[in-house]
């Protein structure tokens, strides 16, 4: 009896073995292994009650707790991208706030929409610039920003709007939006930090000195205060920590970005540089070049990555445990970075060109030329 309880022991473990060798890969690139029976029934009874930690078999043997259905990655189908919702034109933008993801995309019109991620409905289109057509689409160096009264804030080529929550889909006949475009120019960079919205106003090439651009500030959500902090050449993007500024522009000729603080400045050579992501201790942005880091502790300016001859990054955003993604191509990069330098391990491709990206405490997000919004939960 017991030689032929252990041919059978024998036997059950040569097909899990077997199974193994079938799932691993696909497993594995989902960041997990589970344990894999041949028959639920020959599976190991549990003779505690529970599935849980100190679960034991018959012989006493000490068993690995059940995956939960909820676990990140638990079961290969949730490590794949799921489709969140599809939108009217290519998405350039995109912001998560508490249960909903706004996205800044264009169609027949620069537009706006906020996107379930409980169902993946996308609520009504807003459009972004009602008084005039926007050439260059939803400005991509713009970020919206979402008040917590609901309100959505964003920079157009035409100045700074705001769209009241609630608020319909036509804008021309929409109380809630207001315009605050009598600024003097464009505006790109729009950012909020200590209940204040911070922008940049970027004027026409065509006005002369001395309003070549500033960057300004109001206060939330009414922004019926509006201050000039600081006047530069053609300011491109703003980012405030504390009590703290810093943003890029151009050089007087034009030739250059230039990455600044109040009383110090980094003048180089970047071309067609994209907004500035933060975790409050670095920050990144992208340019035809690669990826640029300014170290806030060090107050040093370095290159994390470098595409000289490859394809630009698009996106770069961090997550709330401050971890980077980039996007580049088709393909959802995490960095990790090792002596200033990142290494970049794949977590996502798409169907299309990825532009941008961001992400919460569970998933990625990111949208693609094509007008696609997908998602993933994060290993």
């Amino acid at each position: 009896m017991r030689v032929l309880a252990q041919r059978r022991v024998a036997r059950r473990v040569a097909r899990r073995v077997a199974l193994a060798f079938v799932f691993a890969p696909m497993l594995v690139a989902c960041g997990v292994f589970l344990d894999v029976a041949d028959d639920p029934a020959a599976s190991p009874e549990r003779v505690d009650g529970g599935t849980g930690e100190g679960a034991t078999d018959k012989d006493g043997s000490l068993l690995e707790p059940e995956a939960s259905a909820g676990d990140a990655c638990a079961v290969a189908a949730a490590c794949s991208p799921e489709l969140l919702a599809t939108l009217g034109g290519g998405v350039l933008r995109l912001v998560v706030e508490g249960t909903t993801l706004y996205a800044g995309h264009t169609g027949t019109a620069s537009v706006a929409q906020a996107v379930s991620l409980a169902s993946g409905a996308p609520g009504p289109v807003l459009t972004l610039d009602p008084q005039a057509a926007v050439s260059d689409g939803f400005r991509q160096d713009s970020n919206i920003v979402v008040h917590s009264s609901g309100a959505i804030y964003w920079g157009t080529p035409n100045g700074l709007r705001r769209r009241d929550p609630g608020a319909g889909p036509d804008a021309s006949t929409d109380a809630g939006l207001a315009d605050l475009s009598g600024l003097g120019g464009p505006v790109s960079g729009v950012r909020s930090a200590n209940n204040r919205l911070h922008f940049t106003v970027n004027a026409p090439l065509a006005v002369p000195a001395p309003n070549h651009g500033h960057i300004a500030s109001c206060a939330l959500p009414d922004c019926t205060d509006v201050q000039t902090a600081v006047t530069v050449r053609y300011p491109l993007d703003v980012i405030v920590i504390g009590a703290s500024t810093w943003w890029l522009g151009a050089t007087d000729t034009d030739s250059n970005v230039v990455f600044r603080r109040p009383g110090r400045m980094f003048d180089v050579v970047q071309s067609s540089p994209k907004r500035m992501a933060t975790d409050g201790q670095r920050i990144f942005w992208s340019t035809a070049e690669g990826l640029s880091m300014y170290t806030i502790g060090t107050d040093t300016l370095s290159v994390a990555a470098l595409t000289p001859t490859g394809p630009r990054f698009n996106g770069v955003a961090f997550d709330p445990a401050g971890t980077l993604y980039v996007t580049q191509q088709s393909n959802v990069l995490r960095c990790t970075l090792v002596g200033g330098q990142c290494t970049f391990t794949t977590v996502a491709t798409a169907p299309d060109t990825a532009s941008d990206v961001a992400a919460d405490a569970t998933h990625l997000y990111w949208g693609t030329e094509k007008g696609a919004v997908w998602r993933i939960r994060k290993p």
